[in-house]
């Protein structure tokens, strides 16, 4: 894959993940927490472990990300980089909808 191809690519990704996914879930958590109890002062709890909790998975997520790259690396048989990162998003994607 060309170095071009890899920035289209990158930011595809970046804006997808980023502006329609979050935003999905975004107005998901947002919808919800007000039905999940009518204490005030719960939901504003329930909204701020919800937010801790999405900033440290995004931190976990980013931090892991330099590492396997470097050890595993890009190269042009780097299909079980790819794999590894498809199988860790899509179990996230999965773990964000149930909770």
């Amino acid at each position: 894959m060309s170095e071009g191809a890899k920035l289209v690519y990158a930011y595809f990704t970046y804006i997808f993940m980023a502006v329609i996914v979050y935003t999905i879930y975004g107005i998901a958590n947002t919808a919800l927490l007000p039905l999940m109890s009518r204490d005030h002062g719960e939901t504003t709890m329930l909204a701020t472990f919800s937010a801790v909790g999405n900033n440290l998975i995004g931190l976990i997520a980013g931090a892991s990300i330099t590492p396997l790259v470097l050890n595993l690396g890009w190269q042009k048989n780097s299909l079980p980089t790819v794999n590894l990162f498809a199988s860790r998003d899509v179990l996230h994607f999965i773990l964000m909808s149930i909770t």
